[in-house]
């Protein structure tokens, strides 16, 4: 029995040895392979491309089409004696009205003289709640932001009481309470200059708001054909047009 014992553990040794020694090998081999390739990998590693870094490109002018719409939100803005203090902008999906709104937002330099502030917050479906009107108005206008609803309103409300303003707001999808928000009177008694223009895809949501005279909204709709061509040809430029075929493809696929 003890020479069992003894011998059990010299013939697995035995047995062992020669897969030992295989694997020995194989890893020599795999290391040469390695070895190789490190030498060869800076003759055929291609060097980076460098970084293009593309600026987004500024609007400066309202895109075909939308230069009806963008000079009426204009005058509504800069206008004494307009009746309501809000403007609603309503169309489906995809009209143009954000593009819009941004537009308007840019073009500060045209009206900034006439408020102490501009606020320009956007809201998104869901997610139209007052606490997050509040912490998108906080961020803008650089005031603290905390988690309580009603303290956060009294801080708007301090911080706006005194001042006039304009409030742009994009793709509400449903009538909020400014005053729950926190921001002060938009009545015409008020000695401050204060008015909200925001965009909508419901007529309904321009009238919960407070829009209902024609006068204080304006429906966004498709470009035409034309406008729409004008459009593709002013992103994508006219000298790829040469080739006729191209041209009538382009035409097509434009106003399709």
């Amino acid at each position: 029995l003890e020479m069992n014992r003894l011998e059990n553990p010299i013939v697995s040794y035995f047995k062992r040895c020669p897969i030992s020694w295989e694997a020995h090998r194989e890893l020599n081999k795999a290391n040469d392979l390695i070895s190789q390739g490190d030498k060869l990998l800076p003759e055929v590693k291609a060097s980076p491309l460098p970084v293009r870094h593309v600026q987004q490109q500024e609007l400066r002018a309202p895109l075909p089409g939308m230069e009806d719409s963008y000079k009426k939100v204009l005058n509504f803005i800069k206008d004494n004696s307009a009746r309501s203090a809000f403007f609603g902008v309503w169309g489906m999906g995809g009209v143009g009205k954000t593009t819009l709104i941004n537009l308007v937002s840019d073009s500060r330099s045209k009206y900034h003289d006439d408020f102490a502030k501009v606020l320009f917050v956007q809201a998104v479906k869901g997610f139209t709640t007052v606490a997050d009107l509040q912490k998108a108005i906080a961020i803008s206008i650089a005031i603290p932001q905390i988690g309580n609803q009603i303290s956060q309103a009294h801080i708007i409300h301090n911080h706006l009481r005194d001042k006039s303003f304009l409030l742009l707001v994009d793709d509400l999808w449903e009538d909020l309470d400014l005053d729950e928000v926190g921001i002060p009177s938009l009545d015409a008694a008020q000695p401050h200059r204060r008015k909200v223009v925001f965009t909508t895809r419901s007529m309904y949501v321009c009238s919960k708001m407070g829009c209902c005279c024609p006068e204080d909204t304006i429906q966004m709709k498709c470009l035409s054909k034309q406008d729409a061509w004008n459009l593709f040809t002013q992103k994508v430029g006219s000298k790829i047009f040469d080739d006729e075929e191209i041209h009538e493809l382009a035409e097509e696929v434009s106003t399709t």
